[in-house]
């Protein structure tokens, strides 16, 4: 359930990501002296996370007691690291504030839908 209802938006996500690590979104004048930012392959990276993340998510959720706090702030304790890895990995270029600014309400939109309380709000001052 919540893949299936944040898909959708990690998909609109990654293609922007995509379209910005090709240049695909500028003209050939453009692109003349365009550099690639980051390689395009750290997209599929940061895609393969965040959907490990929702599926962790829906197992929290399927269970018969409502997931712990702790267990679903493990959850999110994952998806950080992972992220800061992929991003580390590509000298902290591919998740910049503005992809955190569409980013990180969407971790934060599924992990309350899989039962995360309301006080825990730091998912956006970590870093990634």
């Amino acid at each position: 359930m919540i893949r299936d209802t944040f898909q959708p938006e990690l998909d609109e996500f990654t293609g922007d990501l995509e379209s910005y690590a090709t240049g695909s979104y500028l003209s050939e004048e453009d692109r003349e002296n365009w550099f690639e930012p980051f390689d395009v392959a750290a997209v599929a990276e940061v895609r393969d996370v965040v959907e490990r993340y929702f599926d962790a998510l829906d197992a929290l959720s399927a269970q018969r007691e409502p997931a712990s706090q702790e267990a679903l702030m493990a959850v999110v304790d994952l998806v950080t690291a992972d992220l800061n890895a992929v991003n580390a990995n590509h000298d902290d270029a591919v998740l910049e504030p503005e992809e955190r600014e569409t980013l990180v309400p969407l971790l934060l939109r599924a992990a309350r839908a899989a039962g995360l309380d309301e006080g825990h709000d730091d998912l956006p001052e970590r870093d990634f």
